[in-house]
């Protein structure tokens, strides 16, 4: 195994998690590569006011992409 997949949603039990996939790839000689992966909501049922709207609908998901830390 030479990379783990590490998905979290950033709770406590996830971090956890995290230790222990560190844990596993420091003994295996392996990388960890870390997702987070999320849909942006329906909002089609809430009363906004138009701005908002316009501003929800010019959102683009590309823009919350992958990030390099």
């Amino acid at each position: 195994m030479k990379k783990i997949l590490y998905p979290t949603d950033f709770s406590e039990t996830a971090e956890n998690a995290f230790i222990f996939a560190l844990q596993i790839a420091d003994h295996l000689g392996a990388s960890v590569i870390t997702l987070h992966a999320f849909d942006r909501p329906d909002i089609s049922n809430f009363n906004l006011p138009p701005i908002f709207q316009e501003v929800y609908d010019s959102l683009e998901l590309v823009d919350f992409g992958p990030r390099r830390i």
